[in-house]
């Protein structure tokens, strides 16, 4: 089977052992041995200047990171001020909650209390108009006031 059948057949076979079948055809240890001198070739050593440079990059970058563990330190410190905080009034709330509760009970009983006081005085109001009927058809004694 020649390479363009295989290429027709099957295209993504093909391409994923591609290089393997290039550093076979070029020599294995040929081609490996000018990547490495290639990437040696690429990649000299970094010279004073970029050495202090990139080390002053770092400076400056261990700085940010130095600040910005400071700013979280803080920002954790604030959140937990206004979790407390929230706390406190949360509790401050279901006391006046409870506060309302307990005098809106109150102001129930005194209704009740109210109403039954007014019953009262509707009775005797009652019984009194009663006994003036009474007092006044009989001429009745002024004693039993």
């Amino acid at each position: 089977m020649t390479i363009l059948r295989l290429l027709q057949q099957r295209p993504t076979v093909v391409w994923s052992v591609f290089p393997l079948l290039l550093a076979l055809l070029l020599g294995f240890e040929g081609g490996a041995r000018a990547t490495v001198a290639s990437a040696a070739a690429v990649d000299p050593a970094p010279s004073a200047e970029e050495v202090r440079r990139q080390r002053g990059q770092a400076d400056r970058l261990q700085e940010q990171v130095q600040q910005q563990q400071e700013q979280v330190r803080a920002a954790q410190a604030r959140l937990l001020d206004l979790a407390q905080r929230a706390g406190a009034a949360l509790e401050a709330r279901e006391q006046a909650l409870r506060d309302r509760d307990a005098a809106q009970a109150e102001r129930e009983r005194q209704d009740r209390r109210l109403q039954a006081a007014k019953l009262l005085v509707a009775y005797k109001k009652g019984d009194m108009g009663r006994w003036a009927t009474r007092a006044y058809r009989e001429g009745g004694p002024r004693a039993q006031l």
